[in-house]
């Protein structure tokens, strides 16, 4: 139950990343606040993973939901 997002987070692939929050305002918005089967979105794991760069780019492109909870 993960995106593509959540499995780029996995790997560390934070090139992958950016792709996704670059096409941010086309056609077809990725979804950033999905969460996968442990409640965690795509902004939860960049953290949890210290992938910190990708984190503030969420945040400045207005796509971090900060009031989603973890399963926890």
């Amino acid at each position: 139950l993960q995106t593509p997002m959540h499995r780029a987070v996995y790997a560390s692939q934070e090139q992958i990343l950016r792709l996704f929050i670059e096409r941010n305002g086309q056609t077809i918005e990725p979804d950033f606040n999905r969460q996968d089967e442990h409640g965690q979105s795509v902004f939860s794991l960049v953290l949890w993973m210290n992938l910190l760069p990708i984190g503030k780019q969420l945040l400045e492109i207005g796509q971090a939901n900060l009031d989603i909870e973890d399963c926890e």
